[in-house]
């Protein structure tokens, strides 16, 4: 199993956690290069077997009236919780895929 994790200390936890049974990928959901590069380290990883799922289970949320939110600070929650998602699937769902001839 692998999951993706934002930071060093949060892969550490996992491993300490799960020791083996699961293998911490690095990237931020909003960074669209490091999301590509930590799908193609999964897909090198399954050596040909298929990936059989993908959760998107980033996200954050603001408090308060809309009305006295900062526009970047709601863009900001918008490309974690939105784009985000749309990041990592497109990247991911080419590990579904064999690798073609």
């Amino acid at each position: 199993m692998f999951a993706g994790v934002r930071k060093p200390v949060d892969a550490d936890s996992l491993r300490q956690e799960f020791g083996d049974k699961v293998e911490p990928v690095l990237f931020d959901v909003t960074d669209a290069a490091a999301v590509r590069a930590g799908a193609e380290a999964v897909r090198a990883r399954l050596g040909g077997r298929t990936l059989k799922g993908l959760v998107n289970n980033a996200g954050m949320a603001i408090g308060g009236p809309l009305a006295h939110q900062p526009v970047e600070q709601i863009r900001h929650v918008f490309e974690v919780n939105v784009l985000g998602a749309v990041i990592v699937s497109q990247a991911f769902i080419r590990c579904w895929a064999p690798t073609p001839p």
